[in-house]
């Protein structure tokens, strides 16, 4: 939702899917009726997320997350991102949930795409 409060308050409201996915889980998308790293109408690429550059996500994320100082053992990763809809992505947020072994949340990462095409990483 996005409201602005001028001379006349404006308001415009859309729904647009998100969704949850496990990084160990990545090739079953198929079975939900999402494409995985091909193209379909609702898709997941790995293109959109972590380097932008079609590699693993979760070697990725695992690096960034060791980077930080928060080690390298963890558990269930899950994305919390926007699907590609035919082949088009909008993704201003993406938010990644880090557990460690346990099962417990450990990290939140979260990944902000601007209208240049850029990446980053909080």
């Amino acid at each position: 939702m996005h409201i602005r409060f001028d001379a006349h308050p404006y308001r415009f409201q859309y729904r647009f899917p998100r969704i949850l996915v496990d990084l160990d889980r990545l090739t079953e998308l198929s079975h939900y009726g999402i494409g995985y790293n091909r193209f379909a109408p609702v898709s997941f690429s790995d293109w959109d997320h972590g380097a932008r550059d079609g590699r693993a996500l979760r070697p990725w994320i695992v690096d960034r997350l060791a980077a930080s100082g928060l080690g390298q053992e963890w558990g269930r990763v899950e994305l919390w991102t926007f699907p590609r809809i035919w082949g088009y992505v909008f993704n201003p947020l993406s938010l990644w949930y880090c557990h460690d072994p346990s099962g417990s949340l450990k990290a939140v990462l979260f990944e902000v795409h601007n209208t240049f095409g850029e990446a980053h990483h909080y």
